[in-house]
């Protein structure tokens, strides 16, 4: 008897796992068909996030931003020194191609979504090797979404593991 019992719990657990693993799938899945098509990225500032935080959340979110605005003018991150944009156009489930935003310095890549979360994901982007390099560059980037009736109109992304400093990108729709 405590064997069966062993063996209905055995199964239980796999089919907890199973479902589990399979949910996941759909949410890489679902998140990595509403990244698809072409992106365009800038420096995110501390202005811009209360820009965006004013239209997503009304003006009492502005006043609060307003104050976190001021308190953070004086932590500029290395993005915001550059005047730069950033083309990522997602291909497919599985191509990404990078450059800047006029096209230039392209580079092709692959990508998936390694992980997911309530707010966005993490995804690993490839590039080929350089030829005196060897092997392939394998880069973390966490993506959080900024979704508004339901709608990703933009996301916010950072390098996974990169010095705060760096700061982030906030890509829009290309138009």
């Amino acid at each position: 008897m405590l064997l069966s019992q062993h063996c209905r719990y055995s199964c239980f657990l796999k089919s907890i796992l199973l479902i589990l693993l399979l949910s996941s799938a759909g949410c890489q899945q679902q998140i990595a068909g509403e990244l698809l098509g072409s992106w365009v990225g800038r420096p995110d500032t501390s202005t811009g996030r209360a820009e965006r935080e004013a239209e997503k959340y009304g003006k009492r979110s502005s006043m609060s931003a307003d104050s976190q605005q001021k308190a953070s003018a004086k932590d500029v991150t290395d993005w915001e020194t550059y005047d730069v944009e950033v083309r990522f156009n997602f291909v497919d489930h599985k191509h990404l191609e990078m450059s800047l935003a006029n096209g230039s310095e392209a580079i092709s890549a692959t990508w998936r979504v390694i992980e997911t979360s309530p707010t966005g994901c993490m995804i690993e982007v490839v590039t080929p090797a350089e030829a005196e390099e060897g092997s392939p560059e394998v880069r973390n980037f966490e993506l959080e979404m900024d979704e508004r009736a339901g709608t990703i109109v933009g996301f916010l992304l950072t390098e996974s593991g990169a010095d705060r400093q760096l700061g982030a990108l906030y890509f829009s729709r290309a138009p």
